[in-house]
């Protein structure tokens, strides 16, 4: 079972994509934030990032790449709470902890995050719903 349902079909998304473009929008993969510590300034250039947001941005673009093989393959729905709750992402991420991916329990610790929901205990995990 995917993450719930259909929602964004792989055309649906390469429009999107080509109407950001269009639009000069930035793609999300390149995109740099930087660290901003108390005596720290922001990194500016791709040399000069620190090795953490390197990373971050690294694990974000095969997170990005795994999504779009899964939406291509008719997964989706995360975001709607009403077809798929917390406690069936919580679910799956446990699973995927125990599959090892980590990619897998990134995605879906990020669903859960821009949910503003947390992962369910493994007790209301293994009671169900």
């Amino acid at each position: 079972m995917g993450y719930c349902h259909p929602k964004e079909s792989a055309h649906a998304q390469d429009a999107r994509e080509a109407l950001e473009r269009k639009l000069g929008l930035k793609d999300q993969t390149l995109l740099r934030t930087g660290y901003h510590g108390d005596d720290e300034q922001p990194f500016r250039d791709e040399g000069a990032q620190h090795p953490d947001d390197a990373a971050v941005d690294r694990f974000a673009a095969a997170m990005k790449a795994k999504l779009a093989k899964k939406r291509a393959e008719g997964r989706g729905g995360w975001d709607d709470e009403d077809d798929c709750s917390a406690l069936w992402l919580s679910e799956l991420l446990r699973e995927h902890v125990e599959k090892g991916d980590p990619i897998d329990v990134g995605n879906l610790a990020m669903m859960l995050h821009q949910r503003g929901e947390r992962i369910a205990s493994l007790l209301d995990v293994l009671q169900g719903e």
